[in-house]
């Protein structure tokens, strides 16, 4: 469905309270402009998220 265009990912309804720093990491990357850092800090976050709920492909 995604790839035909008929679907979308909303990837903030799939992620708890933890991970929804998302927000917050927003903020941080328009003030300093990090793109490495952001994306760092959002990769940790999505994997310690996945983990958490015991998620295949997120081993622990």
């Amino acid at each position: 469905m995604i790839d035909a265009g008929k679907a979308k990912i909303n990837v903030q309804n799939r992620l708890t309270p933890t991970f929804a720093d998302f927000q917050k990491l927003l903020q941080n990357f328009f003030i300093s402009g990090d793109v490495d850092k952001t994306i760092q800090e959002l990769s940790e976050n999505y994997e310690k998220d996945g983990k958490s709920k015991l998620l295949p492909g997120f081993e622990k």
